[in-house]
């Protein structure tokens, strides 16, 4: 897999990008290295690419404990893209497992939608 995520400060935004075969390891591996980067900071909204995996071999068990760190201040805006209809849904649980705690969470379908509705 290639996890890749970028800082940027200037325009409070954290891009996290998904290639390849995911794993569970991988993607708890990619959470524990963003929250220990001192540029993170949870007041940026957020914008996470899944368009690039090819297998995401991830648990729902996962996406549960993957949900359970407040991660995200309250009110910032986390956008998730996907196109294939598993890991669509995938991140739909995880929208909903978090729903309510912190931050607003959407999926969506393009990246365009998605920058459009963090800019807005």
């Amino acid at each position: 897999m290639a996890a890749t995520y970028r800082i940027d400060s200037a325009g409070a935004r954290i891009f996290c990008t998904l290639e390849g075969v995911v794993t569970d390891q991988e993607l708890i591996r990619l959470q524990q290295q963003l929250l220990a980067d001192p540029a993170f900071e949870p007041n940026y909204s957020q914008l996470t690419d899944y368009t690039g995996i090819t297998c995401f071999d991830v648990s729902s068990q996962t996406m549960r404990l993957l949900a359970l760190p407040n991660m995200l201040a309250k009110g910032v805006r986390l956008a998730i893209v996907a196109r294939s209809e598993f890991i669509f849904g995938m991140a739909r649980m995880y929208q909903l497992l978090r729903e309510g705690i912190a931050e607003e969470i959407r999926v969506f379908r393009e990246l365009d939608q998605a920058r459009r509705w963090l800019d807005g």
